[in-house]
């Protein structure tokens, strides 16, 4: 798996982002990593489609 296929590129992929904070929240609590790298980070609200009737 290449980085840039790991990275979330739309609305969809950004759901997975609360996913990846809570799994590093909790790595944290079990104190496998030290700090939360995902706490920082900001993402932009995405634009809704467009509805097709």
């Amino acid at each position: 798996m290449s980085v840039a296929s790991a990275i979330p590129s739309g609305a969809g992929g950004l759901d997975n982002v609360g996913g990846l904070r809570a799994a590093l929240n909790d790595a944290i609590a079990q104190q496998i990593i030290t700090f939360n790298p995902a706490a920082h980070v900001e993402i932009e609200p995405g634009k809704r489609p467009k509805a097709l009737v």
